[in-house]
């Protein structure tokens, strides 16, 4: 009976071993996206074209410690600061082609949809109406009037979404 009992053990460590999934199942079995940790409490995604050229990036808050056991809770938001800087870094106002104009905000079901467009560019963000207004900045980094759209009255946004219109993303 104990050399049965030692034998369902094996067998039953053995069966979860078989089931546990590597880092390179996940790559063979999900398409990947390519994470970044821009700020400590920011996340980009960056997806490419077929030339290996960046042609989308996602921006948004980090909901988890880095052990992946913790979850922040609460809307969070992204800092218009902070956005202004990263999209300074990743595409510079000289490479953003046009002065850049609103399309405007659309609000459906309790959530905020704006659009920024340059002639080779365009920023979209998505906001929840329960979001708290951050602080704007004040000097005129990549525009006074980008930094408006990214922070207006009903908050600043939790999603920004940086597409290049002549890079179009593989599918």
């Amino acid at each position: 009976m104990k050399k049965f009992s030692v034998l369902i053990g094996l067998l039953v460590i053995l069966g979860l071993n078989c089931f546990a999934q590597t880092m390179a199942e996940f790559e063979r079995k999900y398409p990947s996206g390519k994470f970044f940790e821009v700020r400590p409490e920011i996340l980009m995604m960056a997806q490419v074209d077929r030339a290996g050229q960046v042609c989308s990036v996602l921006l948004q808050p980090n909901r988890y410690s880095k052990s992946l056991k913790t979850a922040y809770v609460g809307n969070m938001t992204l800092n218009p600061t902070d956005v202004m800087d990263i999209l300074d870094d990743i595409v510079p106002p000289v490479t953003r082609e046009g002065h850049g104009k609103s399309a405007g905000h659309v609000v459906q079901d309790g959530m905020v949809f704006g659009g920024f467009i340059y002639d080779n560019l365009q920023i979209n963000t998505m906001t929840s109406l329960q979001s708290k207004p951050g602080k704007a900045r004040t000097e005129a980094k990549g525009g006074m009037e980008l930094e408006k759209f990214l922070n207006p009255t009903w908050g600043p946004p939790e999603t920004v979404f940086i597409s290049w219109t002549k890079r179009p993303c593989a599918e």
